[in-house]
């Protein structure tokens, strides 16, 4: 695990749970993303990428500098997912709903239009 989510313990044993927060999402996203080898493209994601004409160059373009605008969640497998967004143009912005892998990897679950 990334060690984005934990547990501490004050020396008067209270016990406090730490959550990921949208801003270090997005710095453990964008410092995960820098070794491209660290993506894992899913199926799904690879035929929307396709569908909607979003190439791999912008996934890994939108990992590394885009924005992680909203909390991020645990899906129901326990994973924490994160939609990172990008404005690509004047007039679209796209997005990319990510999870955070054990082993300090990311897997793209799919790529969107977040504008429409």
């Amino acid at each position: 695990m990334i060690g984005i989510t934990g547990v501490a313990v004050s020396d008067d044993k209270r016990v406090t749970v730490i959550r990921l927060t949208s801003a270090v999402a997005q710095r453990r996203v964008r410092e995960t993303a820098e070794n491209a080898d660290n993506i894992v493209i899913g199926r799904h994601a690879r035929d929307q990428m396709t569908a909607r004409g979003i190439p791999m160059i912008d996934v890994i373009k939108i990992l590394r500098t885009g924005w992680v605008d909203s909390e991020p969640v645990k899906d129901k497998c326990g994973e924490w997912k994160v939609v990172v967004t990008l404005p690509m143009d004047s007039t679209r912005t796209a997005g990319v709903v990510t999870l955070f892998l054990d082993g300090g990897r990311l897997f793209v679950k799919t790529v969107m239009w977040v504008d429409v």
